[in-house]
């Protein structure tokens, strides 16, 4: 899960590479992961909502298309 509504923990955000994000472990921030590979079923699950949404008929997260 990429769902930053789940971190609770007060470690500091990963600042990771162009097209990945920080995975979700548990309640706190893991290790960087390519957006693609981020699972969702709703479109807030997705991180930074102003580049990624939930592509929901493939279940995972992506960058908007047009």
């Amino acid at each position: 899960s990429c769902d930053d509504r789940k971190v609770t923990c007060k470690r500091a955000r990963p600042i990771c590479p162009e097209g990945q994000v920080p995975a979700v472990d548990g309640s706190c921030w893991g290790d960087c992961v390519a957006i693609d590979q981020c699972v969702c079923t709703e479109a807030d699950a997705c991180p930074e909502h102003d580049k990624y949404v939930c592509h929901m008929s493939a279940g995972h997260c992506g960058p908007y298309v047009n």
